[in-house]
């Protein structure tokens, strides 16, 4: 079924709403293009609720886009937070250094889906010394353990090793 759309000048006659309930929807991001192209004929002045529905339904159309792309699709995503407590006397360019190659991990082991890196700023002063914090992201327990045993994470570990006081893991499945 085909639904005619309305010209932005017409009202929907069908219903004294929107008309939205039972719009498909591809007709639906339609409208929403529709209620916010306003043409060169219309007054200065535009409706408020049109306004305001126009903004709410937009809103909600990209709040849920963000939703399926920062999970990319999954249901189910691994965490593993990695936290480093480097020796006494490591260097600010040794711990980037360090981060660099952590990162580039992400690009040589495909089956790492994210990385964030940071560093402590709690107030609270529960950190025990360790300042530095990763999370990598993975899809399966089976892509971590490709991970754990990959050729460049090894070289990572050994590379690490000399400026490492002690680190810190937790793996955890993230619940929505």
């Amino acid at each position: 079924m085909q639904l005619a759309m309305p010209k932005p000048h017409q009202r929907d006659k069908r219903s004294p709403g929107s008309g939205l309930q039972h719009t498909p929807p591809d007709a639906l991001k339609r409208r929403i293009v529709i209620l916010l192209s306003i043409p060169n004929t219309w007054p200065m002045t535009i409706n408020p609720i049109r306004l305001f529905l126009s903004t709410a339904i937009l809103a909600l159309c990209l709040s849920g886009g963000l939703t399926s792309i920062q999970a990319d699709h999954h249901e189910k995503l691994l965490r593993h937070v990695v936290s480093f407590k480097y020796k006494e006397g490591t260097t600010e360019e040794q711990i980037a250094k360090v981060e660099k190659a952590f990162a580039a991990l992400k690009k040589t082991i495909t089956e790492i889906k994210a990385f964030e890196k940071g560093t402590n700023n709690s107030p609270e002063g529960l950190n025990k010394g360790f300042e530095h914090c990763y999370l990598l992201t993975f899809y399966s327990e089976k892509d971590r353990e490709i991970y754990l045993k990959h050729p460049d994470h090894v070289k990572f570990g050994k590379m690490l090793g000399p400026v490492l006081a002690d680190v810190f893991v937790i793996d955890y499945w993230a619940k929505h």
